[in-house]
C-alpha cells in the first residue's frame, strides 16, 4: 500500500503521527509506504510534481511486482528439492 499525501496538504492531517496511524490500518497488507510529495497540495495528481508523483506510484507498483514474483520463484523452487 502506497499513501502520499503533498506537504502543502489541508484536507488531511499530514504529520508523521497522521501518516503512522493511516499505516497502521493496513495491518495485513506485505508493505506500507506513506510519503510526502514536495510542491503539491490536495490533488497530487496535478501541477507541476504530477510527474513525479506518478513515477514513484509506478515504481512503486514495479516493486510489488516483482517481489511477488520472487516469492513466487522461491515457493516454486522449495517444491522441487
Amino acid at each position: 500500500m502506497h499513501y502520499a499525501l503533498g506537504d502543502h496538504e489541508r484536507v488531511w492531517s499530514a504529520g508523521p503521527s497522521a501518516m503512522a496511524d493511516i499505516a497502521s490500518l493496513f495491518v495485513s497488507s506485505p508493505r506500507v509506504v506513506t510519503a510526502t510529495q514536495r510542491d503539491a497540495a490536495h490533488n497530487l495528481s496535478l501541477g507541476w510534481s504530477a510527474l513525479s508523483y506518478h513515477l514513484k506510484v509506478l515504481s512503486f507498483a514495479e516493486e510489488c511486482v516483482l517481489r511477488r514474483e520472487d516469492a513466487g520463484a522461491e515457493s516454486l523452487a522449495g517444491d522441487r528439492t
